[in-house]
C-alpha cells in the first residue's frame, strides 16, 4: 500500500515540512530544558492521557513523545509566568514558551529565554507570539503550535479532575 507524504512525514509535510532540514536543525537548535521539573517517565497517568488528547487534537505524529508536554502540564502551577504557554512541534518537542497577556488588549509574547536560545533576533523586548511562531518554525524547520494549560483540564478515565484558577 502506498502511503501519502503526510502519513510518512507527519502533519508538517502538508505545510512544506522537509524532514532532512528538520534533522539538521535538530542538531543546531536545542529544545526547552524541562529536566528541573522531574522525570517524564513518572508523570501521573491523568496528564499522559490529556497529552494523548493534545496529540490527537493537533494531529501530532503517531510516534510523538508526549511525556514532556505531560510533565509541563503536571507542574504548570509551579512554573513562572514566562513558561505558562508551551510552543511545541508535531513530535511533542517543546521548543520554547510564551508569556500570557496579563492585561486586556495586551499581546502574548515569546519568552526571553526562548528568544535567546533560538536566536530569534532583536525585535524589542519580546516578539509577539504570532510572529515568534513563524521565526521558531524557520529555526526548527517544522510547524509549531501553541499548547495551553486548559487542554489538560477536565475529566479523564483516571477519575481525576483538575481545575485551576
Amino acid at each position: 500500500m502506498v502511503k501519502t507524504v503526510e502519513e510518512v512525514y507527519g502533519v508538517g509535510a502538508m505545510r512544506g515540512f522537509d524532514p532532512v532540514k528538520a534533522a539538521k536543525a535538530r542538531e543546531q537548535w536545542v529544545p526547552a530544558d524541562l529536566s528541573a521539573l522531574g522525570d517524564p517517565d513518572k508523570v501521573h497517568p491523568y496528564y499522559l492521557e490529556k497529552a494523548e488528547e493534545v496529540r490527537q487534537r493537533f494531529k501530532f505524529d503517531a510516534d510523538a513523545d508526549m511525556r514532556w508536554l505531560a510533565l509541563w502540564a503536571e507542574h504548570w502551577d509551579e512554573l513562572p509566568a514566562r513558561q505558562r504557554i508551551a510552543i511545541a512541534d508535531s513530535t511533542g518537542t517543546i521548543w520554547g514558551f510564551a508569556v500570557p497577556a496579563l492585561e486586556p488588549r495586551a499581546v502574548e509574547v515569546v519568552a526571553r529565554e526562548t528568544c535567546d536560545r533560538l536566536r530569534l533576533g532583536d525585535y524589542g523586548e519580546y516578539p509577539e507570539l504570532g510572529f515568534g511562531l513563524v521565526r521558531i518554525e524557520q529555526r526548527v524547520c517544522r510547524p509549531v503550535v501553541v499548547v495551553r494549560d486548559w487542554l489538560f483540564h477536565g475529566p479523564s478515565n483516571h477519575g481525576k479532575e483538575v481545575h485551576r484558577g
